[in-house]
């Protein structure tokens, strides 16, 4: 639990849109996307954005929640969520595959 602890409060790395991202070991924040699967960083919120980003399934919009990912819910459609930067890293999973 400390690395976690330590890894989040070490800050955030900084993404570009289309980035395959994933949780951070230990900081999932919500039930989707599931530890090591993938979701697509879409983009940073303004301040502004944050009051359109609103509630959703996912519940309302904290002041933490930072950017929006993309995920594929259980019926496969694209579901964009605002979540917070700090707690997703590079997705690991096309590591090593070899293709």
């Amino acid at each position: 639990m400390t690395s976690a602890a330590a890894t989040y409060l070490a800050g955030a790395e900084r993404f570009e849109p289309g980035t395959p991202v994933e949780w951070r070991d230990l900081l999932r924040s919500m039930r989707l996307p599931d530890y090591g699967a993938p979701a697509v960083f879409i983009r940073y919120l303004d301040q502004t954005d944050y009051a359109r980003a609103g509630a959703g399934m996912f519940g309302e919009l904290r002041m933490l929640d930072d950017c929006l990912i993309g995920i594929l819910d259980g019926e496969r459609d694209l579901v964009v969520i605002p979540v917070e930067s700090r707690r997703l890293m590079p997705w690991r999973g096309a590591a090593g595959d070899g293709d």
